[in-house]
């Protein structure tokens, strides 16, 4: 059962989906259903409180910092189309202008929310995820 709560909250790492079996409709079969998983124990996982604020908490800080990512990365992308000469100023008597630094900033921070997202999923996400686990083994 282990297996199939994994697949249905959270597909494991090596899973593909490759592997999904298709009706004679050519449609692939339900979240859950490729593992073998009831009807029964997917109301049950959908209905538990546990995952219904998981699915909350996900969305929310995925969504938070999906906007984060685009504003920065849309702004560094605006400002190279708009204001190229901001960019070029040389940064002191060197060759390297200021858009180096602000485009590594970019990565950097991108790194860092990354960073922030694993932290937040392995600190809250997992927890959850062991309760709803052992909630339905029950």
């Amino acid at each position: 059962m282990d297996e199939q709560m994994v697949v249905r909250i959270g597909a494991p790492p090596n899973y593909t989906g490759a592997d999904k079996k298709r009706d004679h409709s050519g449609k692939a079969p339900e979240v859950g259903q490729e593992a073998g998983m009831s009807e029964q124990i997917i109301a049950q996982i959908e209905a538990n409180p546990d995952y219904i604020a998981l699915r909350k908490k996900r969305n929310l800080l995925g969504g938070s910092l999906t906007l984060v990512v685009l504003v920065i990365y849309y702004g560094f992308i605006s400002l190279i189309a708009f204001d190229k000469e901001f960019l070029a100023k040389r940064i002191g008597e060197g060759v390297t202008t200021i858009g180096v630094p602000i485009g590594l900033g970019v990565i950097v921070v991108m790194i860092i929310l990354t960073a922030f997202y694993v932290r937040q999923a392995n600190r809250s996400y997992d927890g959850l995820i062991e309760k709803i686990k052992s909630e339905i083994q029950q």
